[in-house]
């Protein structure tokens, strides 16, 4: 209602077209500012080709500056950088409507369904602190993180599997497209593992662990290995069912703890033929809370660099035991600290629990000993209902480690006839071993807690110097998680 009668539309606008009747000489132009912002930045934007006049007063700042946080919920003038594939996924911009233009345009070439500056702000921060981490610790895990996908790439596996991706995919996926190991294409290309390729096993993003004949070392998929195998593996039953509504965006290299995407509702799952968990826990942004709680885990040593197998450290991968925090238990008995947590592995054949128990001298000056061997086991095992099993045996998975200032010696049952260990290798740091643990009761609480105590004969059990003695390992959690890895 102030605009002039004689007036033309521009974007569904009036605008006045008479130097008489030219709103930017009639108001000031605070006031048009103002008025502006009620419209949307396409408009805006078209207003600003009328006239000289009508530019000055569409370059306002404070426009702009409303346009970006109302849109994309953007304050300052930085804005995705033109090419994904730069270094600098963030540049700065002179004004905010430059920064509108880039989030708009950028949004635009990835396809998002909405543009959410503080969303992909998490998601960059989440991916600095795996690309700190793996720098450091892991740096065959830094190099295979490819370059961030683009809107091509998106668009090519959406019309081959008719699907639309969830905007929170792509946001990571734009930054790094998974991860590039040889050995994998290998696999994918002659369906077998390559021999000179197997360090490669060991490089999976996502971590892993061992117990007897199993291991798990799970890597994140790049978009064509996404597809390729969706479609090999998941789109023949899902056509049953109806359209594709999950894709495969990770799993273990040889595919036995696979990770999927719904790209309905943007939860992860780990499902097999016998079973389906949920990897995260329900709300919004499932997916990059999942990714976000695995980077926290990293840099706050809850999972840390090690030996996915025994302590072989050509092995060495991210070892998903925790070591810190809740999930892991430690406890010094007479200067040998033991160390203990537990994995939930529902790709086993009854979802049981795998456990890792790690035993060194850790205070020289409180061990009284030269040296200590392990004799025998004690295990309490609690279930959510308060019913406890107790395990007893001798020595841990036929070992017998001899633990002294600096390493062990691996003693060892080495034959299945054998009826005392023979003497091992002498090894530096801690002793480590891997067992599993039976399945918890599917009704709540589905939780429960493991402890117990090693018995330690000062000496040797050849030769021993002093009486046996108790080494405690803590309770630690046998518990359904939260967050599944």
């Amino acid at each position: 209602s102030l605009l002039p009668q004689s007036l033309a539309m521009v974007g569904g606008v009036s605008v006045a077209t008479g130097p008489m009747s030219d709103p930017t000489a009639r108001f000031d132009a605070l006031v048009l500012s103002n008025i502006l912002t009620f419209t949307t930045a396409t408009v805006v934007g078209q207003l600003g080709i009328v006239s000289k006049q009508w530019l000055a007063v569409t370059s306002d700042e404070m426009i702009w500056k409303e346009f970006c946080d109302r849109d994309f919920h953007v304050t300052t003038k930085s804005a995705p950088a033109e090419s994904s594939h730069t270094a600098a996924l963030m540049q700065d911009t002179h004004h905010f409507k430059a920064t509108w233009i880039r989030w708009h345009s950028w949004g635009k070439s990835l396809g998002l369904q909405t543009v959410n500056g503080p969303l992909y702000a998490r998601v960059r921060d989440m991916w600095a602190k795996i690309e700190e981490w793996t720098s450091v610790h892991k740096p065959s895990i830094h190099t295979s993180l490819s370059h961030g996908a683009t809107g091509d790439d998106f668009r090519a596996v959406e019309s081959k599997l008719g699907i639309k991706l969830p905007d929170v995919y792509k946001l990571i996926w734009s930054v790094h497209n998974g991860q590039s190991l040889q050995f994998d294409e290998e696999v994918d290309a002659t369906q077998r593992m390559p021999r000179d390729l197997t360090h490669q096993i060991f490089d999976g993003l996502l971590g892993g662990y061992s117990f007897y004949d199993i291991l798990v070392c799970t890597r994140l998929y790049p978009l064509q290995r996404t597809l390729s195998h969706t479609l090999r593996r998941t789109l023949d039953t899902q056509r049953s069912q109806g359209p594709v509504s999950r894709i495969v965006i990770a799993a273990s290299y040889d595919f036995c703890k696979p990770f999927f995407l719904d790209i309905n509702d943007g939860m992860g799952v780990v499902m097999g033929p016998e079973y389906r968990w949920a990897c995260v826990p329900p709300g919004p942004c499932g997916l990059l809370r999942w990714m976000e709680e695995f980077a926290s885990r990293l840099t706050t040593g809850v999972y840390t660099l090690g030996s996915l197998i025994g302590d072989d450290p050509k092995c060495a991968g991210v070892n998903l035991f925790p070591q810190a925090g809740p999930l892991a238990s430690t406890c010094i008995t007479n200067g040998i600290e033991a160390k203990a947590s537990a994995i939930f592995c529902p790709e086993s054949e009854h979802s049981m629990f795998t456990y890792s128990i790690r035993l060194g001298v850790s205070s020289p000056g409180d061990f009284p000993y030269d040296s200590a061997q392990l004799q025998s086991r004690h295990w309490k095992i609690t279930d959510g209902t308060g019913h406890t099993e107790e395990v007893q045996g001798q020595g841990v998975v036929g070992k017998f480690p001899v633990l002294h200032r600096g390493g062990y010696r691996d003693d060892a049952i080495r034959g299945y006839q054998d009826d005392v260990p023979s003497r091992g290798q002498e090894k530096e740091g801690v002793f480590v071993y891997q067992s599993c643990t039976g399945r918890l009761p599917e009704v709540p609480p589905n939780s429960g807690s493991f402890q117990g105590t090693l018995q330690f004969v000062p000496g040797t059990l050849d030769t021993p110097v002093g009486h046996l003695f108790d080494v405690v390992v803590a309770p630690f959690t046998l518990t359904v998680p939260d967050f599944i890895f």
